[in-house]
């Protein structure tokens, strides 16, 4: 008991930490995520878990991928396989994905307000988010047709249609806006020696001709490898994405919620 209230206090405490340096700086530090992880690893030893090793060996495998196609940072991989490590399971279920319910969740719900009315404040530019908004009404009427029949079927109860409802109904207005919230706010054109560590590829944004010469394929995170060839290409400036959002605050709020209320994975299940 008194290891289990020890490894509760350094997950909350590590992803406090990791949600204010990403706040502050964007960035996770490895003095944050590398005790977690040699901590987690002592613990899981001492109790002989290896069933925890095999979680964070998913986590970390499924992260990694994420990384590899720059869909989320180094220091988010590091944060939940630490988190995995440090808090395998609680209450019979696995701790990572209730996190990660919790914290995925909260940030569409939250990403889509601020970054829809900013970007309306802006001006939308409808005719350059057509695709978009094509994409989220037809997986909209997808998700219509889906609740429909889980609840006329008795399935699932109406109240959890409402409760992942509203959230999708987030998702899918920043679905259909994405690539004009993209363009305005994270975009930029940086010189090939002024790049940085996890800086993402803008694929998207690239000239036909500048995709087939830098032939990235579905990578997206930018490591010295690809920095290389592009310089050797030719390339003076390329196009990135920066300023992303910050998850590491979310997944603070996603481990609050899972240690006080152990059950929220199993809510979702129904």
């Amino acid at each position: 008991m008194e290891l289990l209230f020890l490894r509760q206090a350094l997950v909350l405490a590590g992803t406090a930490l990791a949600a204010y340096a990403d706040i502050k700086t964007g960035l996770i530090f490895d003095r944050i995520t590398y005790p977690m992880i040699a901590l987690g690893v002592i613990f899981n030893l001492i109790e002989f878990d290896l069933n925890a090793f095999l979680v964070a060996g998913i986590v970390f495998a499924v992260g990694f991928a994420l990384y590899y196609f720059g869909k989320i940072g180094g220091g988010d991989v590091k944060l939940f396989t630490g988190t995995a490590l440090l808090m395998p399971f609680l209450n019979g279920t696995v701790f990572i994905l209730s996190v990660l319910i919790v914290a995925g969740i909260t940030a569409v719900v939250f990403l889509a307000v601020f970054y829809v009315m900013k970007y309306a404040r802006k001006g939308i530019d409808w005719k350059f988010n057509s695709a978009g908004i094509r994409k989220s009404i037809f997986l909209g009427v997808v998700l219509v047709v889906y609740f429909y029949f889980l609840v006329s079927a008795g399935i699932a109860p109406i109240s959890y249609a409402v409760a992942l409802g509203i959230p999708m109904v987030f998702a899918l207005a920043f679905l259909a806006l994405e690539r004009g919230i993209r363009k305005e706010f994270f975009l930029e054109e940086v010189k090939i020696g002024e790049l940085e560590e996890d800086d993402i590829l803008a694929s998207d944004f690239l000239k036909e001709e500048e995709a087939n010469k830098i032939n990235a394929g579905m990578k997206g995170v930018i490591d010295k490898k690809l920095q290389e060839r592009i310089k050797a290409l030719g390339f003076n400036k390329v196009k990135v994405y920066r300023n992303l959002p910050k998850f590491a605050p979310f997944v603070f709020l996603g481990v609050v919620a899972s240690i006080a209320w152990p059950e929220v994975l199993n809510a979702f299940l129904m």
